[in-house]
């Protein structure tokens, strides 16, 4: 499959951003669990995908982290079949094997999955703006193996919004490698334990070969402090 480059589109909005800002995903690859080096194993058939602080021992941005919660929740879901599940917590394993999938009649249009992120660094400051959000990674697809993920239709556009803001379409390739996109200079940031919700609304699918249903596999949000 060739790896086009295709643009992610930031539409204007009042609150965050004032001018149109082309943004290109980089396809990266997953990772063996190796967690015993430095730095992860990039391996192709390799289950985990993200970012290198979530996957990696040591001192990291998590040494200035005292509590983080997340969570995830979905407009509706496909019901389990036989021991597999479809919720939209599936989103949030770093891992491959399991998936968010819509459970409406069709290709979900209009369906979101959201995911709500809280961050406590210790202080007892809440006042100012502690943590930032710079990047995302995106696993499209239901992505365990090569005919799971050709079968189901996979997102072609997300409108994103944060804190219900309406921020940028996100136009994804049609791979079922991890896609990383720059969020840098939208400047979108959470208060010391205070919680942020990023939701993603199917706009456009690329069909699949099989099943209308469509599938994420997962959504990885970058996060960074100064306080590290």
């Amino acid at each position: 499959m060739g790896e086009k480059v295709i643009v992610a589109l930031l539409c204007s909005t009042a609150l965050l951003i004032t001018d149109c800002v082309r943004l290109t995903p980089k396809i990266g690859e997953f990772y063996s669990s190796t967690y015993n080096d430095v730095l992860p194993d990039k391996d192709p058939n390799g289950e985990l995908y993200g970012f290198e602080d979530d996957l990696t021992e040591g001192c990291s941005v998590w040494c200035a982290i005292m509590d983080y919660q997340a969570a995830a929740e979905s407009t509706s879901h496909l019901t389990p079949q036989g021991e597999f599940t479809y919720e939209a917590e599936n989103i949030l394993t770093g891992n491959r094997m399991s998936a968010w999938v819509e459970g409406v009649e069709g290709y979900g249009i209009g369906e979101s999955v959201s995911i709500s992120k809280y961050y406590d660094n210790g202080s007892d400051k809440q006042d100012s703006d502690c943590f930032f959000f710079p990047g995302l990674c995106i696993v499209n697809g239901m992505a365990k193996n090569e005919d799971a993920w050709k079968n189901n239709s996979r997102a072609k556009t997300l409108k994103m919004y944060f804190n219900e803001e309406y921020v940028c379409d996100l136009k994804l390739f049609d791979t079922m490698k991890p896609q990383y996109i720059s969020l840098s200079g939208l400047n979108l940031s959470s208060k010391n334990k205070e919680t942020s919700t990023f939701r993603f609304e199917i706009a456009e699918v690329y069909p699949g070969d099989q099943y209308d249903d469509t599938a994420i596999t997962g959504i990885e949000i970058q996060v960074f402090t100064e306080n590290h």
